[in-house]
């Protein structure tokens, strides 16, 4: 019997919200500090802070973001702008971590219910297809594997080069071609031995 694979417990609202809350309130501590240490209005560190977020999240170089932040009304010197990129983009990478195990049990939920609805109104193409789907992420679907036809790629290869050839030009490479082989001393149906091969000459297992 397989082994169901293991799901990480998904984190209840109460949870979530607490750590939202305490992400929140650190913020809120980290502005009045700054806004002691400064002699500035919490509200306008918080408003910088939103600011430097914003023009990070639309891509602004940092060199940019300086140059706005030193102007009125924030007046933040370069090392204070190049501080709250790196707390910025420090909080997103633990917010990223943070919620990172909830992409997966959000993934699977919203598979498992359109498998249900999908079932329900007998779509059972679109559920086997989604089962495949839900089995690669939880991590059971067994690898697939591919085999080539060597010798149907090949032929499918020298068909669609004949067909962009004017009739003159194929009788001329087919006459080449026999030449070639009675030179080799090969008999009909004989394969081209394919160490002889290297040359322009089809790469055929069988030649009539």
């Amino acid at each position: 019997m397989a082994r169901r694979p293991l799901v990480p417990k998904k984190p209840t609202p109460d949870q979530l919200a607490e750590r939202a809350l305490d992400a929140d309130v650190e913020v809120e501590a980290r502005d009045k500090l700054a806004a002691r240490q400064t002699g500035k209005s919490p509200e306008l560190h918080a408003r910088a802070r939103h600011t430097i977020e914003t023009m990070l999240a639309h891509g602004i170089a940092t060199v940019d973001i300086a140059e706005r932040m030193a102007r009125p009304p924030f007046l933040m010197s370069s090392a204070s702008v190049k501080n709250a990129i790196y707390r910025q983009r420090r909080r997103w990478r633990e917010q990223d971590a943070d919620r990172r195990g909830d992409y997966k049990l959000m993934a699977q939920e919203r598979l498992l219910k359109t498998i249900a609805e999908a079932r329900k109104e007998g779509h059972y193409a679109a559920v086997a297809s989604l089962e495949r789907e839900l089995a690669s992420i939880q991590g059971t679907r067994e690898p697939e594997r591919v085999q080539l036809d060597v010798d149907t790629i090949r032929r499918d290869a020298v068909e669609r080069c004949l067909a962009y050839m004017k009739p003159e030009q194929i009788r001329v490479f087919a006459q080449q071609f026999r030449q070639r082989r009675a030179a080799l001393g090969l008999k009909p149906g004989q394969p081209v031995p394919r160490a002889l091969n290297h040359d322009g000459v089809i790469d055929a297992d069988v030649v009539g």
